[in-house]
């Protein structure tokens, strides 16, 4: 089940954004990790939702302030947190 969602996240970050220096290692670290983290709380909790996702994202923005490079690297994780949710 787990490559479900890598292959599909990785397949439509592929269509959408189409930037060959995309990072996909950090896609598929966010795309895992939903399950990863609620595997520990017997079940869907917080990182199955939208509030999880979306505090992801504003983490990301906030540490990463001032930083692009980095930034470029570690929005994938919240990105692949969404396509998770999507494809969940």
């Amino acid at each position: 089940m787990l490559l479900w969602f890598v292959a599909t996240a990785v397949l439509s970050v592929h269509f959408v954004f189409r930037d060959p220096r995309f990072d996909y290692r950090w896609l598929v670290v966010g795309v895992l990790l939903p399950d990863l983290v609620d595997i520990w709380f017997g079940g869907a909790r917080v990182m199955h939702s939208l509030t999880g996702a979306v505090g992801a994202l504003v983490l990301v923005m906030l540490v990463t302030a001032g930083r692009r490079p980095i930034r470029k690297r570690l929005i994938a994780i919240p990105i692949g947190m969404l396509l998770h949710l999507v494809f969940d």
